[in-house]
C-alpha cells in the first residue's frame, strides 16, 4: 500500500505541476505545499494540497538503489542522486515523516541543488531515517533511496584503567531496538552480555564495561531504531582509557659498597597506570616478587613497598640485582652492582 501511494502521489506531482515551498527558510520535516495548475481551460487552482509521504525500511519502492551515509549532528550533509540519462523532467526527494523537497529548493537549512544533490547545514539527529530521491527522466525513473545516520556528537571523559564505564545511548528507549557495536565489530542487543558477562547492554540501553582496560579503547556505537524505522539514531562514544607504562623513578645507585654487619637497603619505586607489579632478580636469577605482606628469603627481606633489604651481607652477595616494574602496557628494570665486603669494584650496568 506504501508502494502504490507514492507511486500515485508521484504520478501526480509530475503530472500536474510543480512543488513549492509555502514560505522561504521554513522548516521542511512535516511537509510543503504545491500549486496544481488546471490543464482544462489553463486556469489556475488555489486550492493548496497537503502532500506527505512516507518512507521506511520496508518499503523499497520498486527496487531502487539503496546507500547509506553516517555523519555526526552539526556536520555539513551532501546526498547525491545518480540518475541515467538526460536531465530530468522531475526530480524530488521525499524525507521521512511528511516531507517532500523539488529541485531546485533553496531554504534556510535545506538545498536541493539543480544536479539533484540534497545538502543539510548543521544536520540533526531527526534529519535521520530513510530518504527517497525520485527523478524523471526521458528513460523512465530513477530511484535512489538513502538511510541517512545521524549520530550525536559526545565527549567521552578519560577513563581510569580498571573502573566500570557506563556508556549511555541517548536516543534509545523501550520502544524500538537498541544495539551495541564494540571496537572490535562485535554487536551486542538489549539484554546481551559479551566477554564473561563484563560487558552487559542494560534494559535501558546502556552499555556496563565492568573492569576497563586499555584494551577496550576505541569507538563505541548505539544504534537505535524505531519499530517501524521512522526513526533512526546512531551515536558514537569514544572511549578513552589512561594507561601508561611503568617508570622506575626511585632505586639506590648504581653501586653500592656493603660493609660486614650493616644491612643494605635496595629501594624501588614506580609510576604506572594501571598499577604496576614489581619484583627483584638476584644475582642466582632467582625471582622475588613483591607482595602485600613482607617476605623473607635467607638474609633477603622484601618490603610491601618493593624495597630490598640485604641483612648482614657477605662477600656471597655480591652481584647484579635487578628491580622489575611490570604492568599490561609495558616494562621497565633497573640493574644495581651490590660489592661484598672487601670485594674489588666491578663495572656496573644498566638494562
Amino acid at each position: 500500500q506504501n508502494k502504490l501511494y507514492c507511486y500515485q502521489l508521484l504520478s501526480e506531482v509530475f503530472a500536474f505541476g510543480s512543488l513549492s515551498d509555502n514560505g522561504a527558510g521554513t522548516s521542511t520535516q512535516r511537509g510543503h505545499v504545491f500549486n496544481r495548475n488546471s490543464h482544462a481551460g489553463g486556469g489556475n487552482d488555489n486550492r493548496r494540497n497537503s502532500v506527505s509521504s512516507s518512507s521506511n525500511s520496508d518499503t523499497h519502492l520498486g527496487g531502487g538503489k539503496i546507500a547509506k551515509h553516517q555523519a555526526v549532528k552539526g556536520q555539513a550533509v551532501t546526498l547525491p542522486c545518480p540518475y541515467q540519462g538526460y536531465p530530468p523532467i522531475r526530480l524530488v526527494w521525499l524525507l521521512p515523516g511528511n516531507g517532500m523537497l523539488p529541485a531546485p529548493y533553496y531554504g534556510s537549512r535545506l538545498t536541493v541543488h539543480r544536479n539533484g544533490s540534497l545538502e543539510f547545514q548543521d544536520v540533526r539527529v531527526s534529519d535521520g531515517g530513510n530518504l527517497v530521491c525520485v527523478a524523471k527522466t526521458e528513460r523512465g525513473d530513477t530511484l535512489m533511496r538513502v538511510q541517512l545516520e545521524v549520530s550525536h556528537s559526545i565527549n567521552s571523559s578519560p577513563t581510569i584503567n580498571g573502573e566500570t564505564l557506563r556508556l549511555h545511548c541517548p536516543a534509545s528507549t523501550t520502544r524500538g531496538s537498541v544495539s551495541w557495536t564494540m571496537p572490535s565489530g562485535k554487536i551486542l542487543s538489549r539484554g546481551d552480555s559479551g566477554d564473561l558477562g563484563r560487558y552487559v547492554v542494560q534494559e535501558d540501553g546502556t552499555l556496563i564495561i565492568k573492569q576497563v582496560s586499555v584494551f577496550d579503547r576505541g569507538s563505541y556505537i548505539c544504534r537505535f531504531s524505531s519499530h517501524d524505522s521512522s526513526s533512526v539514531s546512531v551515536t558514537t562514544v569514544p572511549v578513552i582509557v589512561i594507561a601508561y607504562p611503568p617508570r622506575i623513578t626511585i632505586g639506590p645507585s648504581p653501586v653500592t659498597y656493603t660493609r660486614g654487619g650493616v644491612a643494605v637497603e635496595l629501594p624501588c619505586m614506580a609510576i604506572a597506570t594501571p598499577r604496576a607489579t614489581v619484583s627483584w632478580e638476584t644475582p642466582d636469577l632467582t625471582q622475588l616478587s613483591v607482595m602485600g605482606q613482607p617476605r623473607i628469603y635467607g638474609n633477603l627481606y622484601l618490603s610491601p613497598q618493593g624495597s630490598l633489604v640485604i641483612q648482614n651481607p657477605t662477600h656471597r652477595d655480591t652481584g647484579f640485582y635487578r628491580c622489575i616494574a611490570k604492568n599490561v602496557i609495558g616494562v621497565d628494570s633497573k640493574t644495581f652492582l651490590i660489592h661484598g665486603p672487601f670485594q674489588n669494584m666491578i663495572k656496573y650496568r644498566f638494562i
